[in-house]
């Protein structure tokens, strides 16, 4: 399995943690006798101990090990996690542990980890009823799978979900439906993504070596400007397929490839800029534009969308996009625009009428009228 693995790019950034177990020590990456100069992790490995994420081993003297194949516990994942996503500014640290003191006891959490037990349960990153798998009867430490660090991480970086998915994990099926949205967000962010076999490995259990680059990802991801690329998602075909009882729409695409896309079943239909309440109605052997953002609207145009609306909001993400929200008769829908893509006639302001052209969510040009 191995083999496998080390292109498995996962993410995560800076500061996950020096696991507060008294056998386990900060050190700097040239106390690691069990990491060549050759090893294919040892940059991630590198910066997550300079930076105390993940501590090595002490064997004697000066010499420690990184056991980079050693499996990753669930403690130690919540304690990684929690350490990227504090230290590196996108979460606010948590010390309360008093609050679920007697829930860590009575599920043999070990105290060094009850920080960031704590601040899992207290943001619902994890569950209560998750807490019983962290130890097995025997009171033995339980290793995380890829599925549940996926999941976790996704929660603790309090990004916006998509109102549907399309991974292209060739083990998709592996993966339980209702935690696709966190494991397409990892994917979209570049924090965790497949092997060079195409396969997410969803419960196969994680490696120190991939916790080093899963931290070293989320810290970059704090650092990073918006990127519009990785907050929509957009398809051409034909929809030849809808399964609603489970939320698959299929889309032959035109090079005859079936392009399967996991919905939300609350998401809100867009045809040609109306909102459409019945799924039933979903154009079906058209030639069409299937969009998506973090907005819960899924946008399908059968052709070039030309529409006139009201603006009921900006709001600016960086300095080259912009959220627009516009106010129709029949609801409000959410489209981006660009100093990239985008032609402003005029300057846009709210409660602006506009005309614009739009190409699946993002506009391509406006018109303050």
């Amino acid at each position: 399995m191995k083999k496998s693995y080390s292109l498995f790019v996962i993410c995560m950034i800076l500061l996950c943690t020096v696991f507060y177990n008294p056998h386990v020590y900060g050190n700097t990456p040239r106390d690691f006798i069990d990491v060549g100069d050759n090893y294919w992790g040892k940059d991630f490995i590198d910066f997550a101990s300079e930076t105390g994420i993940i501590a090595g081993y002490h064997v004697e003297g000066d010499r420690y090990k990184f056991m980079p194949e050693a499996n990753v516990t669930k403690e130690e994942s919540m304690q990684m996690i929690y350490k990227a996503v504090t230290n590196s500014g996108l979460r606010e640290t948590y010390n309360i542990r008093s609050k679920y003191e007697d829930l860590l006891t009575s599920n043999l959490i070990d105290k060094w980890a009850w920080e960031c037990v704590s601040f899992g349960l207290e943001y619902d990153i994890i569950k209560v009823d998750e807490l019983v798998g962290f130890r097995d009867d025997l009171g033995n430490a339980m290793p995380a799978s890829r599925e549940e660090v996926a999941l976790w991480t996704a929660k603790a970086i309090d990004r916006k979900l998509m109102p549907a998915t399309s991974l292209d994990y060739i083990d998709k099926h592996d993966i339980s439906r209702e935690n696709l949205v966190y494991i397409d967000l990892l994917n979209r962010m570049s924090i965790m993504i497949g092997d060079n076999l195409g396969k997410f490995n969803a419960k196969d259990s994680i490696r120190r070596v991939e916790f080093a680059v899963i931290c070293t990802r989320v810290y970059d991801l704090a650092e990073s400007p918006f990127n519009i690329d990785a907050e929509n998602r957009s398809f051409q075909g034909v929809i030849t397929g809808i399964d609603k009882e489970n939320g698959k729409i299929f889309l032959t695409q035109s090079d005859g490839s079936v392009r399967l896309i996991d919905y939300e079943k609350n998401a809100q239909i867009i045809i040609d800029g109306v909102i459409e309440y019945n799924i039933d109605n979903i154009p079906r052997y058209r030639n069409l534009v299937i969009a998506w953002g973090p907005y819960n609207q899924i946008h399908m145009n059968t052709e070039v969308m030309l529409g006139e609306a009201s603006v009921q909001n900006i709001n600016t993400l960086d300095n080259n996009c912009s959220e627009l929200a516009l106010r129709l008769p029949d609801g409000n829908i959410v489209y981006y625009f660009t100093d990239r893509e985008t032609f402003i006639i005029n300057e846009i302001r709210r409660n602006d009428d506009i005309i614009f052209i739009a190409d699946g969510i993002i506009i391509i040009e406006i018109l303050n009228q």
